[in-house]
């Protein structure tokens, strides 16, 4: 468990919880505390074996992820192969494109890159919680030498 008065990481995540008006749980702070050090998105059976918290159960690391999403701590993206991935929000005017492999569904992360332009005219036009996602899929490399 993240000890906040001492650490200050997790005091930023004592922070985003109190503003999100989250209980701080075990759960949430070290489910907090991977999105922080790792580049997502992650499905929740990558986070389910990555995250150090006793009696984890599916149930409560998908109430988790729902507390956050609906706060907006976290974004929700569903790719081509249908399985939902979350990761950490981080600026809303950076897109994260990613590559899934057909075959083995492993998600890469390509470089970032700014698109406020596009945001701002899909505003202009009315729309408001906007979200984009862009995919691009192709078999990995360890995939192909199988």
């Amino acid at each position: 468990m993240l000890e906040c008065k001492t650490n200050p990481r997790g005091e930023e995540i004592r922070t985003l919880l109190l503003k999100a008006k989250l209980k701080r749980t075990p759960t949430r702070e070290a489910l907090l505390a991977f999105l922080e050090d790792n580049q997502g998105p992650f499905s929740v059976s990558e986070l389910a074996r990555s995250i150090k918290v006793r009696n984890l159960d599916s149930v409560t690391l998908y109430r988790c992820l729902a507390a956050f999403e609906r706060t907006g701590i976290v974004s929700k993206r569903v790719f081509s192969d249908g399985r939902a991935r979350f990761e950490l929000k981080r600026d809303s005017n950076d897109l994260c494109p990613v590559v899934v492999c057909k075959d083995c569904r492993k998600v890469d992360r390509i470089e970032p890159h700014p698109i406020p332009r596009l945001s701002n005219k899909v505003k202009k036009m009315g729309y408001s919680n906007i979200t984009l996602s862009l995919e691009f899929s192709g078999i990995c490399s360890d995939c192909l030498s199988a």
